[in-house]
């Protein structure tokens, strides 16, 4: 068989075909040829090449990606068991959407979350970002895979990638300096198998099946030594092609997915339980529970048919998905969970198991009528019908709250049955562009939307939001190496189903009240619940009549040089504001049941008496407005946040040597939820913020994804045959560390222990981060050709240095605050073993 799968950048083919982490049939690539310089490439830049690893998705797209960041920080391909975090440019996570095969991928309830990463197939990727792309929908980027074209002649790939903990090294602290990490961080074992096969099956249809497995046990470093995850990730997928007439094509798409975790669940809607004033840090040391199993499901068909004319072309699709992530233990724990404010989650039940599902429909329709070399006009419509189920388990209705070991209160949880909401949204957009003169290029586009939410049962709230988005880009060539370019876009954010959860109807809610441990054994017992000092969740919560949705305001200027030598050099300037932020305000509460007061905070060095002692300006509450807590979802005026900076690229292809650099500087700056997380410290996120005021002290600082300062690099290098014909590709990636500010427990005023923050988040405006990030991964490789087939062996070398630099670091103030003790640190340096067979 001599014909290929069309070439593609396969870092974020890679990206697309790992289901978790799995490794998916790609076609061997080629540099592609230098584009001619109409239009700066967008910051979120494609990799040239081959990718240095196939380790996970979120690795590849963070060394691809030059303005990309990920929760967890995936440098070594461990944290493929769940889709990441993703943030573009320092801004928030909750503004970016997921496709797949044309199916959105994007969880309603909390948008920016990917219900799961593409199901395995030949696909291509591609970012496409606000405003640099006036037609896209969502407020910062859409990151969408779809199909590759089928192959005319059939063709077969079969991929194999191992590693166990005899190819890992170990750069685990001295014990005195390890700070929550109990072991090395290291695959006991992994195996991934994958087959694809695509070709005709007539003259007129053709066949792209695959399918999948990784199979894989690991540690987790904060976790005892025999305390591993095992996780078991089968994904499928096929599609079928009809060419119905030379004009008229018809497809067909289905697939689906499971993802099993033996242990260290985080059950979906976790967002629900974090938001609530005086919370302790459910999510340390882990990101999920321990003792808690998740199993994930995702299925989903899809059937388009196209029409394309010498005149016009036409495409209409529709697509129906359903996803059910299962974190329910076993058998119902009849103790309550227990957490320390200094410690998180102790040993014991999880504090939050669910149910959820998410089941989706939608249709889309895309008009292109030819118009002509100067002009180009592009018609769509859509139409997308959520429905989301959430059903919460928490252990014994009841969590145990420590404050330093010492009993502090007891968190009665009100039983919930199960929350429904029905989201639906009917946009319809305009997109074109007008050649006015050989040099100058201008791009409109309107996006209308009308969105709504509402609950499925009592009572029946309801939430309505006509939408309206203008965007505008110029283009401009004033030489012809040298392309300019300013886009300007506003777009009010999606809505999302979590905003039903202040409705007053079903979901997570009760009171605090004090624990009198009468009996000093820690061991709580009916009589010893004290007085309420608040409550907190869905029934005690309202919607805001005129709750608008928030507006993102984004601008972009670049400029893009073609130099001598192929090189490549761009520059992209670009400044987001977001307006009209939604915050649950305590409205039960006036100024006047609080009393500012001086707190006295030890500094960094947690011992009072010493010089870099300092007041603490917070806020009593009085006794007598205790449990009078009534929140409502509005747009509290102000509340505002703004990013900006810069990305610096540069580019060299030659037919064997291809490198890329860039340099990201970026500061993102506003008021969010107390924490450090990405679920509380990010401005998407509805939390604790306003529901009382000790949440805006040090509220404005440094968000979760600003890095300030990041830069990467990627080298691919192939030898010509009489030379060895070896593949080396070199991937490096510099970041600032992450900002956070040092909290301090408080226990002397009458609402009882809460973490104050004590500095704002992020340096230099005052706060800490955590130390900055240098980690390189190599690969090397090299093509056999066999008479019908041919085999590409490959060797992976993560972390090549050994490094262990801390990617999280302990923020509460104690003696021991200044050693910067960690929380997780880089993969130790590991081997791991490829070998593709094409045929």
């Amino acid at each position: 068989m001599t014909s290929r799968l069309r070439p593609l950048p396969p870092c974020l083919l890679l990206a697309a075909c790992f289901c978790q982490g799995l490794a998916q049939p790609i076609p061997a690539a080629t540099a592609p040829a230098t584009p001619p310089a109409t239009k700066p490439s967008p910051p979120a830049s494609l990799c040239p090449t081959e990718p240095p690893t196939s380790a996970s998705p979120s690795l590849l797209l963070l060394s691809c990606i030059p303005a990309l960041v990920s929760e967890p920080l995936d440098l070594a391909g461990f944290h493929s068991a769940r889709p990441p975090l993703l943030s573009l440019r320092g801004l928030s996570w909750t503004g970016l959407s997921f496709s797949a095969a044309g199916v959105n991928l994007t969880d309603p309830y909390q948008p920016g979350r990917a219900l799961t990463l593409p199901l395995p197939s030949t696909t291509e990727a591609n970012v496409r970002q606000l405003p640099d792309d006036p037609s896209l929908s969502a407020p910062v980027a859409e990151i969408r895979y779809s199909m590759l074209k089928p192959s005319p002649a059939w063709r077969t790939r079969l991929d194999l990638t191992g590693t166990s903990a005899a190819l890992s090294a170990s750069n685990l602290p001295p014990p005195l300096a390890r700070g929550l990490l109990q072991q090395s961080e290291r695959f006991h074992w992994l195996a991934y198998s994958g087959i694809a096969a695509s070709g005709p099956l007539s003259r007129t249809a053709d066949l792209t099946v695959s399918a999948a497995g990784r199979w894989s046990s690991q540690t987790v470093p904060q976790a005892a030594p025999g305390k591993d995850l095992s996780t078991r990730i089968i994904p499928l997928s096929a599609r079928l092609g009809l060419q119905l007439t030379p004009q008229d094509r018809l497809s067909f798409h289905s697939g689906a997915s499971r993802h099993r975790l033996s242990d260290f669940g985080l059950p979906a809607g976790i967002e629900a339980l974090l938001a609530r004033r005086m919370s302790p840090d459910y999510l340390l040391p882990t990101w999920g529970f321990a003792g808690l199993p998740e199993l994930d499901r995702f299925n989903f068909a899809r059937a388009a048919w196209s029409r394309s004319t010498a005149r016009q072309s036409l495409e209409i699709s529709c697509a129906h998905s359903r996803y059910v992530s299962d974190t329910l233990p076993a058998a119902a724990p009849a103790a309550p969970a227990r957490i320390d404010y200094t410690a998180g989650v102790l040993p014991g039940p999880a504090p939050l198991a669910s149910y959820a599902t998410r089941a989706r429909s939608e249709c889309s329709a895309a008009f292109h009528p030819h118009t002509g070399p100067r002009h180009r006009l592009e018609l769509s419509a859509g139409w997308d019908r959520s429905s989301i189920g959430n059903q919460f388990q928490i252990p014994a209705n009841r969590h145990l709250l420590f404050a330093a070991s010492a009993p502090a209160f007891v968190v009665q949880f009100h039983p919930t049955d199960a929350a429904r909401s029905i989201l639906q949204t009917w946009s319809a957009s305009a997109h074109g562009s007008i050649q006015l003169a050989p040099s100058l290029q201008l791009e409109l586009a309107l996006r209308a939307e009308h969105a709504t939410a509402r609950l499925a049962a009592p009572p029946h709230a309801r939430l309505a939001w006509p939408q309206l988005s203008p965007r505008l880009a110029a283009t401009f060539t004033p030489l012809p190496r040298l392309t300019l370019r300013a886009a300007y876009a506003l777009l009010p954010l999606p809505m999302a189903a979590r905003y039903l959860d202040y409705a007053g109807g079903p979901g997570i809610s009760g009171s605090v009240s004090f624990w009198q441990d009468n009996g000093a054994d820690a061991q709580w017992q009916p009589s010893e619940t004290g007085a309420t000092v608040f409550r907190f969740g869905s029934l005690y919560s309202s919607l805001d009549p005129a709750l608008r949705s928030p507006l993102a305001r984004d601008i972009h200027l670049a400029a893009q040089a073609s130099l001598p030598l192929t090189l490549r050099a761009s520059l992209a300037l670009f400044r987001q504001t977001l307006t009209r932020r939604i915050a649950a305000v305590n409205v039960g509460l006036p100024p006047q049941s609080f009393q500012p007061v001086l707190v006295a905070d030890p500094g960094p060095d947690g011992l009072p008496g010493t010089p870099d002692d300092l007041p603490l300006p917070l806020y009593a509450q009085l006794p007598a407005t205790f449990n009078e807590d009534r929140y409502q979802l509005t747009n509290p005026p102000g509340l505002n946040m703004t990013s900006q900076g810069l990305l610096a690229e540069l580019r060299f292809d030659r037919p064997l040597l291809s490198w890329r650099a860039s340099f990201l500087a970026v500061k993102a700056l506003g008021p969010t939820n107390p924490g450090n997380s990405a679920f509380e410290n990010d401005p998407g996120v509805l939390g604790a913020l306003l529901m009382d005021p000790n949440t805006t002290v040090h509220a404005s600082g440094r968000i979760f994804f600003d890095r300030a300062y990041a830069g990467k690099t990627l080298l691919f290098l192939h030898l010509p045959p009489r030379r060895s014909g070896l593949e080396f590709a070199s991937s490096t990636v510099y970041l600032d560390g992450l900002a956070f500010g040092r909290r301090l427990l408080v226990t002397s005023l009458p609402q009882g222990p809460f973490l104050a923050s004590a500095t704002v988040r992020g340096s230099p405006e005052g706060g800490h981060r955590t130390q900055y990030v240098f980690h390189w991964n190599l690969r090397i490789a090299r093509s056999i050709p066999l008479r019908r087939a041919a085999l590409r062996p490959s060797l992976d070398v993560m972390n090549v240095l050994n490094r262990a630099y801390k990617l999280r670091e302990l923020d509460l103030t104690s003696p021991r605050f200044s050693e910067r003790l960690p929380a997780a640190i880089q993969p130790p340096r590991s081997l791991r073993l490829n070998m593709e067979v094409t045929f």
